[in-house]
């Protein structure tokens, strides 16, 4: 097929030959990129407009003044391959100028046939030209959809589209095996998302109450009731409501206070208590804020980091958490936690956790042997009623809960 590429001299004497018996000639251009439908469709028509059809092909020097250094896509070689296997294209000629207006006033065809990417205001000199030649410039109108740029752009957003799930398959890999051997976290905190933690939540009010209606709740012998009507309380959130209500503290903490719904809760049945809040982020403290206004004028919040050695503490009577420790994997992040957690307390620490995760005890034995833990004693007790227990730790002995030896007798109560 490369026989049909032609110097612009070849051109001529076969133009010349063609006209002399008759042969009406017909001229189009373009770069050629990437073939498509509207491309075959031009170049039909053009054929069908004359009987001899010649391509002006923009080389690659050409297109690269054009559409930039990243074009073209195929080299001039390749293009001129394929476009010479089509039917309809009889002579191809590769030029290098932006317009290859001297081209065709050499050539001198009959028509000059341009596609419908080329607008009639930009196509001015080529009219002028084909009349001053005794020719006619033809335009065909626009195909929506078809545009070499646009294919090219759909193959990048394509390949970014890939290379961000490839990056967040890598991450969530390597996220995995660091978490088995206790680098890595569970979460990415800093692209932790509110609207992902958001859709957790509206998952889960499918199941349980999250927030305890006005009206429609009783506390009965230190037990939360909830009216018929409404759905149960998570049985982690109603044994942590327990907890705290019948350890009657006149301050606290929630470390990882996120949608802000255990804080809200508590101030509900303990309407007396100071409360106080913490998260990492800014944005979780703007959802909080969206689901709890009252929280605004109610509770003192801050965006700290509870494994940071050196954090500013907070004195409250009694300090908790659910389910953030069991989501820092890494020991010692997770050991400094838990020790700013004692030194923020004056006297109690109630954690609701997964006790899979840490040897939660013997981790707590262990920083209480520090010389900087905040506590002189430390009394291990757990919730001696329902299926969920939370670990109850005390400066001073308490009668009313069930006291702990070890990591394995609160391992008994994890199902």
């Amino acid at each position: 097929m490369n026989n049909k590429i032609k110097t612009k001299e070849e051109l001529k004497k076969i133009i010349n030959g063609e006209k002399k018996i008759g042969k009406k000639i017909v001229i189009t251009n373009g770069a050629f990129d990437i073939l498509h439908p509207a491309h075959l469709r031009v170049l039909e028509k053009a054929k069908s407009l004359g009987d001899v059809l010649i391509v002006l092909l923009n080389s690659d020097i050409s297109i690269k003044r054009l559409k930039g250094k990243r074009r073209p896509i195929n080299p001039q070689k390749q293009r001129a391959e394929a476009l010479s296997c089509l039917p309809w294209i009889d002579y191809l000629i590769i030029f290098d100028e932006d317009k290859p207006l001297n081209l065709i006033e050499f050539l001198g065809p009959h028509l000059l046939v341009k596609g419908g990417a080329f607008l009639p205001e930009r196509l001015k000199e080529e009219d002028k030209l084909m009349r001053e030649l005794g020719g006619q410039l033809i335009t065909f109108p626009l195909e929506h959809g078809y545009s070499t740029t646009e294919i090219i752009q759909r193959v990048l957003d394509l390949h970014k589209k890939e290379k961000r799930h490839l990056i967040r398959k890598i991450r969530k890999k390597i996220r995995g095996i660091g978490k088995k051997i206790g680098f890595m976290d569970d979460f990415n905190w800093s692209e932790y998302s509110d609207k992902e933690y958001s859709k957790q939540i509206s998952e889960l009010e499918k199941e349980y109450t999250f927030i305890l209606p006005e009206g429609k709740y009783s506390i009965i012998d230190g037990k939360i009731i909830l009216d018929p009507s409404l759905l149960p309380l998570h049985e982690n959130h109603k044994v942590l409501y327990e907890t705290i209500y019948a350890l009657k503290p006149r301050s606290i903490l929630e470390v990882g206070c996120g949608c802000g719904d255990h804080l809200a809760n508590i101030k509900k049945i303990l309407p007396e208590v100071e409360l106080n809040g913490l998260d990492l982020l800014q944005r979780q403290l703007e959802f909080l804020f969206q689901r709890h206004p009252e929280l605004k004028n109610q509770a003192h919040l801050s965006i700290k980091d509870i494994t940071i050695s050196s954090l500013e503490r907070v004195k409250v009577d009694l300090v908790f958490t659910q389910a953030v420790l069991m989501h820092i994997q890494r020991h010692k992040h997770y050991l400094s936690a838990l020790k700013n957690i004692f030194n923020n307390s004056k006297r109690f620490v109630v954690l609701m956790e997964n006790w899979t995760r840490h040897n939660f005890i013997e981790d707590i034995k262990k920083i209480s042997k520090m010389p900087d833990f905040a506590w002189e004693n430390v009394y291990f007790y757990t919730n001696n009623t329902g299926q969920k227990k939370a670990l109850i730790l005390s400066l001073t002995p308490l009668a009313e809960f069930y006291e702990l030896k070890n990591n394995k007798e609160l391992l008994k109560y994890y199902d």
